[in-house]
């Protein structure tokens, strides 16, 4: 990567290959040796969800949040994928 990216950039371009769960995106981002805590990323997700950039696409028709504690196992059962809206937003990353 020739630009630093925000953590949500990171995110959003994580999930345009594909859906993730939390634990792939903490592996994603050491694969590019960035280092962001657990709270952090929830976080992230959490707004990107309250944003509409992203959606729960496992477990179907989950209403769930991913504002959980970072110890709650069930965050981990979340496949997160983008929606047309963070689709647009991906195109606008710059690397």
């Amino acid at each position: 990567m020739s630009k630093k990216l925000s953590l949500k950039e990171e995110i959003i371009d994580a999930i345009a290959d594909g859906p993730r769960t939390l634990e792939l995106f903490e592996r994603y981002l050491r694969n590019f040796d960035l280092h962001f805590s657990r709270d952090e990323i929830i976080k992230q997700l959490s707004e990107l969800l309250d944003d509409g950039m992203i959606i729960v696409g496992y477990p179907l028709n989950s209403k769930a949040e991913v504002s959980k504690s970072a110890d709650d196992k069930e965050i981990n059962d979340y496949w997160l994928e983008l929606t047309e809206r963070g689709r647009e937003e991906q195109q606008k990353i710059s690397f």
